[in-house]
């Protein structure tokens, strides 16, 4: 097994150095060590280069602002293990404590041990009366408990014995996680300060099917230097709003949270009274006064949640890997012809049946598509009246309640579908999967206001394309880590390659549209929406007919910009015997290869579906150069791309392809090879799916 070191550290020079020259002496070493820096310390060369000289790879990234949760997610994004072992920057491990997590995890024939842990971590002094003490009182006080899940047992009483292993609800920040079981998760990065409790918080996120361990022959020694910790008031502070948040997150916002917070708070700061008379005056009485100044803010945080009812009992997700199926529900505003709504329908039908059960829930009318509803399918529609209204929500919540729903899939990063779907896991402690179909652009943010206020609610964001997962980051700035990329699929296409049309079944084609027998075809689909840049198509048909009077446009889809297209097109002088248009077609793919060329002059697309499936029914196409089409289509192999809002360049492109036939049958030839191949297959998406479901459910 491959093991990757995790180290985020904070300009602590000595302790870090400590901690690489033991790594470096163990008996088995690290295959990578990633360490982050968020301060401006020094770079232990002598150390790098020794682990560098014995084969060891090694990630030395520095960030900034400081945040330990922040640099934990970097260092997730570019670890490359099998197990990711976490080090705080003033550990020493043992001499063996690398080839005990490795023999541990070797041991686990069911590949569902999640996380490993030291039993304890002693201290660089014995506890005295004192420390007995405070920890009575604050297992008294019941601090970081929550209502746990209960996880299945992976390893039987005899290995669990021999490797002194011993189940745990959650685990410590000095830890080993297998790579699968962080899939999808990430820390916490709204926790204040340097995210206090954020070892915790990612335990609890953990899902169920993951067990957790703790190891007594794992051991390491943490040496607790108070110069480089925070002052104790800030720690106070820290303390009760991370304490709140990590303690809601999970528990739920509900009555029986808040007075087990109470309790947790009053016996604590009890406990710091009591020090403060007894012992450390100064020490506790500073810790005391930042919890109190802490707890307004603390409870305007939590103020929302005071009238959010109960979580329901008996709805625990994942006892073990068989066990009832998981009921997925994906929301959509309508079943309109779109690429986001065939793929769903797609999706649904084609999740395996006796793992998982899909329902569809529509906000809005019901859409030309719920005709096609595949059998056996729940759909649930008309919840909203208007574009915001408040009555969604209870129907909402009412119907994840009583069909048991396991997992929200928002089918869209936006809308008032991501919002109340948000809304309605916060309240009912669903997870929540946003699967992202359209493109990030800065002027134009996908995720709107109030939506980026529930980001954090989202457990994890599906891109279709490596250019919207890095969109994702760099304009919404969600972390790497919470983005899974899964490209989309051909829902309609066939597993046979499709014969080409005879010139008789052309001449018929255009004949039932009232077009020359000969008329050379361009195609193009695309709901009629100011983002889908008909307008540039238009202006370059004005400058192909005036080349070529035998050109036709279609024209499918539908939507508001109609009228605005008719305008344009008078304004340009073509005649509308020139600009078919078709409206919603069902039959999208066997109408496809009646055409001569396939054009997408979209300003922005994430993936580019109507590109995809016009390669596979053997078109030639022309796209514009943005970052979907860029990803499927090689300039002059598989297609031709062109600028963005450029009209004179795509209809250069256009005129190059009309008389030249050769040319066209070799793009299409090389493009419809590139279409069909197995990862634009609906069952490579959905067993991608599948498998994220499985850990999320």
């Amino acid at each position: 097994m491959k093991i990757s070191a995790i180290i985020c550290t904070s300009n602590r020079p000595a302790g870090l150095t400590k901690l690489l020259r033991a790594l470096l002496s163990q008996e088995r070493l690290p295959d990578q060590v990633v360490i982050i820096e968020d301060r401006d310390g020094p770079e232990p060369a002598q150390s790098l280069q020794a682990l560098r000289s014995r084969g060891v790879d090694i990630c030395y990234l520095r960030r900034s602002p400081p945040g330990l949760t922040a640099s934990r997610n970097l260092a997730l994004a570019h670890a490359n293990g099998e197990l990711f072992s976490f080090f705080d920057d003033d550990t020493v491990p043992a001499a063996d404590y690398l080839r005990t997590v490795e023999q541990v995890f070797s041991s686990d024939a069911s590949g569902r041990l999640g996380g490993l842990a030291p039993v304890f971590e002693p201290w660089d002094h014995r506890p005295g009366l004192g420390d007995q003490l405070w920890q009575l009182l604050t297992c008294l006080a019941g601090l970081w408990s929550l209502p746990y899940r209960r996880r299945r047992e992976v390893f039987p009483p005899a290995i669990r014995s021999r490797l002194a292993l011993f189940p745990a609800s959650h685990l410590p920040g000095v830890v080993t996680y297998r790579r699968s079981a962080l899939a999808g998760l990430c820390f916490d990065e709204s926790l204040p300060g340097y995210g206090l409790g954020e070892d915790l918080d990612i335990s609890f996120s953990l899902p169920d099917c993951w067990q957790l361990y703790r190891c007594a022959l794992l051991r390491i020694h943490h040496q607790r230097d108070p110069q480089h910790r925070l002052d104790h008031f800030a720690l106070g502070k820290m303390f009760t709003r991370n304490l709140a948040h990590i303690t809601c997150k999970h528990a739920g916002y509900r009555i029986g949270t808040l007075i087990v917070l109470a309790w947790q708070f009053l016996g604590l700061c009890f406990a710091h009274l009591l020090f403060f008379f007894l012992g450390d005056h100064r020490r506790h009485f500073a810790a005391l006064g930042g919890m109190l100044r802490a707890l307004p803010r603390t409870g305007r945080d939590l103020q929302a949640g005071f009238s959010i009812p109960p979580c329901p009992s008996g709805t625990t997700a994942v006892e073990s890997p068989v066990r009832r199926r998981r009921h997925i529900l994906f929301v959509l505003n309508t079943l309109a012809p779109g690429g986001a709504e065939c793929l769903t329908l797609a999706l649904s039908e084609a999740l395996d049946s006796k793992g998982f059960k899909s329902s569809l829930l529509c906000l809005q009318q019901p859409g030309p598509l719920a005709q096609t509803l595949p059998r056996g399918i729940e759909f649930y529609h008309n919840f909203s009246s208007t574009k915001f209204d408040p009555l969604v929500l209870p129907a909402m919540v009412r119907l994840i309640l009583s069909r048991r729903i396991d997992l929200v899939v928002s089918v869209g990063n936006g809308g008032d579908r991501m919002f109340w779907s948000s809304l309605a896991c916060l309240i009912t402690d669903r997870k929540l999967l946003i699967w992202c179909h359209a493109q990030p652009r800065p002027e134009v943010p996908t995720i709107e206001r109030f939506n980026r206020l529930f980001r954090c609610v989202a457990h994890s964001f599906v891109a279709v394309s490596a250019d919207q997962a890095q969109a994702l980051t760099k304009i919404l700035h969600i972390p790497p880590s919470r983005i899974k990329l899964i490209e989309n699929a051909l829902p309609d296409c066939p597993t046979a390659v499709p014969k080409k049309p005879t010139v008789q079944q052309r001449t018929r084609f255009r004949r039932r549209l009232n077009l020359p027998s000969k008329a050379f075809l361009i195609a193009t689909v695309a709901n009629l929406r100011p983002v889908k840049g008909h307008d540039v198509l238009l202006d370059a048909a004005a400058e192909v007919l005036q080349q070529d009077k035998n050109v036709y446009f279609l024209l499918i889809g539908q939507g508001s910009q109609r009228q605005a297209i008719c305008e344009r097109i008078g304004r340009l002088g073509i005649d509308p015997k020139h600009v078919v248009f078709l409206g919603q077609r069902f039959d999208v793919f066997d109408l496809l290869p009646h055409c001569d060329l396939f054009v997408s002059p979209s300003y922005s697309e994430s993936f580019g579906l109507a590109v995809l499936e016009a390669m596979a029914a053997g078109l030639p196409v022309i796209a514009t150069d943005c970052p979907g089409p860029r990803s499927l289509i090689e300039h002059n192999r598989t297609g031709l791309l062109t600028p963005v809002s450029q009209p004179h360049r795509l209809a250069q492109a256009i005129i190059g392809l009309l008389n030249d036939s050769d040319r066209r049958d070799r793009l299409a030839g090389r493009a419809q090879l590139f279409a069909r191949q197995k990862r634009f297959h609906i069952s490579t998406m959905t067993k991608a799916f599948e498998d994220l479901f499985e850990l999320l459910a």
